[in-house]
């Protein structure tokens, strides 16, 4: 008893609180009150809207050491540390994007702190024009799509895709059988707020597979405290006839919030340039999320679920050794659901517990995923491919701070692992990889120093895989041990218009089981894979540089960047034929080196405050070690947009929000591995028109072209590339989003 009330009594001097949280927000330069802006503590996901007046109320307890960002249109953000119970906050104007806290980072400082350069996107700046989850990413310079068809797509960054790239949602790792070509990206955007995007192996925070990058998801934020807010919105693409329509309800009182979202979208097969459509390119969509969060004091719970049901056609789909693509070209498009045909159900569930102290803070995050992937080939009951992954994890994480006379530290440790353990369910014709269980286990620990301009960063993490396979074709059963030490180090200087940053990193990747032991012909893929159970670990050493500039009017980001990897493993094709599909080998490259990087501007004029143009360079170059090129390396790009920014062309409630066009240009791509062929450029434009009608609950119209003038390409990363079949021509869209803000009772 004693030792309880000693253990309280230590941990309540841990952090000071005071009782409600109030104050206004002004212009810095006219000092005039700023209606509706965002007033947010980081760390609880707390937050609330300025009233016409400014001023705001947030009802709790809040720590003084508390990080608060405060966010208004045509502002800079302002981050703040909460002192005393009332404070009052200068916002100064900006036409240009600002830094934000990332939270993907392993100190979750503001970019220019970072020591690894993590871009940071709005997913509702991504679907300025809308698109896929994947599609939107591609907005971001270094980061590509590797697609079958519409309905299917997965990142690439760098290069590297599939188990190369590790995906996160609001920290859950999310495993969807990322290992097949044909396995895409399992969730929409629904209710996703940002992203966060870390190019190469530089994050120790996430573990193992990262060596091409890492994909951070961060859900939108709850309410304002005391209020609700419904949203409804729905979709139509005409290249597609496809509707895609979701809806939101919100809820935040005091010390809880709530959050539930749906989606459902149905497209037929996709329309190609020639005026043809792509047969059995069709899908369906479903999907859904609960949030809850709590928080009182220095505690904060969030517990999300979310689950995804996607039912996609496999195009192009033969077993003929000639291959005639006019097979795949039909002139009446269907939506009807037939086979072959893909059907995936995810779900996500993890609970999140987060502990504050005047020093830092302590998480617990523990979470579970399921994913079943069924292919259907010529029975519609009896699927030909039935393969069921659960993944259980745990992450522990400490962060603690400490100020210094002229500078400041900051240690993070953590650990964190996971079980996986992967079955072929029983109604199946076909495996293609054997069951197994894999346990994972890491630790890390990162420390950074700070002193006026300048910081640094000094991590190390050890990593412990035992994968156990079951009752393979190849090999049988076999056990697998896979361990490694991994190191992180950087500097940054930042002054007011100029950061700079290097940072040194290395990673590793275990061989897949699908790379071990795959026996069996690959639906999706539409080829027979054979397995190598000699395949060492893939190691990965990343130079990452850059620079940044940040005016008034010009932002500008240089990046580039290094990247060796050992025991490089990759899939090439055999001379032979099996079951009708070619027949492709697991095998392993002494060395590969992948190395180039990103250019991007964003220029805003003195004397158009209305126009914002921005325009990025991608550029990558791949050497095997042995002369020749890495297969499936993407095109190098030049993306370009002008954004007219028209909020002063109103005609009574009905507001011209802005136009965007959008254009892209891929580069023919000559790099090409044994076997791999070449492919040419082509180009892409886009426009879009947003508009507002300004109701009590505001209506957002949007209208656009995609593929303006109807390109007839093929993109170098399509699955579908060894058929002939072309990439959707022109799409009208038309989105609508309605929107309603409900003060409640305190």
């Amino acid at each position: 008893m004693k030792f309880k009330v000693l253990f309280f009594l230590l941990l309540g001097k841990t952090v000071a609180f005071s009782q409600d949280f109030s104050g206004r927000v002004i212009d810095q330069d006219t000092k005039e009150a700023i209606s509706y802006a965002s007033v947010y503590f980081v760390e609880l996901e707390v937050g609330a809207r300025t009233s016409e007046d400014g001023s705001f109320t947030l009802q709790g307890n809040f720590s003084d050491s508390a990080l608060i960002r405060v966010r208004a249109l045509g502002y800079k953000d302002l981050y703040a540390r909460k002192k005393g119970g009332n404070m009052t906050f200068e916002l100064s104007e900006t036409h240009m994007k600002l830094p934000e806290v990332t939270v993907s980072s392993p100190l979750s400082t503001i970019q220019n702190d970072n020591v690894v350069f993590i871009d940071t996107r709005k997913m509702s700046d991504l679907n300025v024009i809308p698109g896929t989850i994947t599609e939107g990413l591609t907005n971001i310079p270094g980061v590509y799509q590797s697609s079958t068809g519409i309905g299917i797509s997965k990142p690439v960054i760098r290069g590297m895709q599939g188990i190369r790239v590790v995906t996160l949602l609001n920290g859950l790792r999310i495993e969807n059988q990322q290992w097949g070509g044909d396995h895409g990206n399992v969730f929409t955007s629904l209710g996703i707020g940002s992203v966060e995007i870390i190019k190469g192996p530089a994050s120790l925070m996430f573990g193992a597979d990262a060596l091409g990058g890492t994909a951070y998801f961060v859900d939108e934020p709850y309410a304002s405290q005391n209020h609700q807010e419904i949203s409804l919105e729905t979709r139509y693409e005409s290249v597609t006839n496809g509707v895609t329509s979701s809806g939101s309800y919100k809820v935040s009182k005091k010390n809880w919030r709530l959050s539930a979202a749906g989606l459902y979208s149905n497209n037929a097969d996709y329309q190609l340039p020639s005026g043809k459509y792509a047969l059995n390119s069709r899908f369906n969509e479903m999907g859904g999320k609960l949030a809850f969060g709590y928080s009182k004091n220095k505690w904060l719970l969030n517990v999300r679920y979310a689950f995804a049901r996607n039912r996609v056609g496999i195009p192009g789909h033969t077993h003929d050794s000639i291959i005639n693509p006019q097979e795949f070209q039909v002139v009446n498009q269907s939506r009807e659901e037939v086979i072959p045909v893909q059907v995936t159900n995810n779900h996500f569930l993890s609970v999140e517990n987060k502990w504050l102290t005047k020093k830092g803070q302590v998480s617990l995050l523990v979470g579970h995923t399921f994913n079943q992937l069924q292919e259907f080939e010529e029975k519609v009951t009896s699927p030909a491919l039935n393969v069921m992954l659960n993944n259980s994890l745990y992450h522990l994480k400490w962060i603690r701070n400490q100020s210094l006379r002229a500078s400041s530290i900051r240690f993070v440790g953590g650990v964190q692992g996971g079980l996986q353990i992967n079955q072929n369910g029983k109604a199946w014709e076909e495996e293609l990889i054997p069951d197994f269980n894999q346990l994972d286990n890491g630790v890390y620990g990162l420390f950074s120093w700070k002193k006026a301009r300048w910081k640094t960063l000094l991590g190390a993490r050890y990593d412990l895989r035992n994968l156990s396979v079951f009752n393979s074709e190849l090999a049988g059963n076999f056990d697998r041990t896979y361990q490694s030490l991994n190191g992180s180090a950087g500097v940054v200087y930042a002054d007011s218009m100029n950061t700079f940053r290097v940072n040194l990193s290395s990673g590793f990747r275990s061989p897949h089981v699908s790379e071990l032991a795959a026996s069996g012909e690959h639906h999706g893929a539409l080829r027979y894979e054979i397995g190598n159970v000699n395949l060492k670990s893939e190691r990965g050493s990343q130079i990452d540089i850059t620079y940044e500039l940040s005016g008034e009017h010009l932002e500008l980001v240089i990046n580039p960047f290094f990247n060796y990897i050992q025991n490089y493993i990759t899939i090439s094709p055999l001379d032979t034929i099996i079951g009708g599909v070619p027949a492709f080998e697991y095998l392993q490259l002494s060395e590969a080196q992948l190395y180039g990087g990103d250019v991007g501007i964003h220029y805003h004029p003195h004397f158009a405050h209305w126009l914002h143009i921005e325009s990025s360079y991608s550029h990558l170059v791949s050497d095997d070690g042995n002369g020749g090129h890495l297969p499936l390396i993407p095109q190098n790009r030049i993306s370009t947009s002008l954004q007219f920014l028209l909020d002063q062309v109103e005609w009574k409630k009905f507001k011209l929000k802005n136009i965007t066009i959008q254009h892209r240009f891929f580069d023919t791509q000559n790099q090409v591995a044994d076997l791999e062929t070449r492919s040419d450029a082509y180009q892409l434009m886009n426009i879009g028109v947003n508009m507002l009608v300004d109701w009590e609950a505001p209506l957002e119209i949007g209208l656009g072209v995609k593929n303006l003038f109807n390109e007839a390409y093929i993109d170098h990363l399509s699955r579908l590339k060894n058929i002939g079949l072309q990439h959707p021509g022109r799409s009208v869209y038309v989105r609508l989003r309605w929107n309603l803000n409900i003060a409640t009772n305190k």
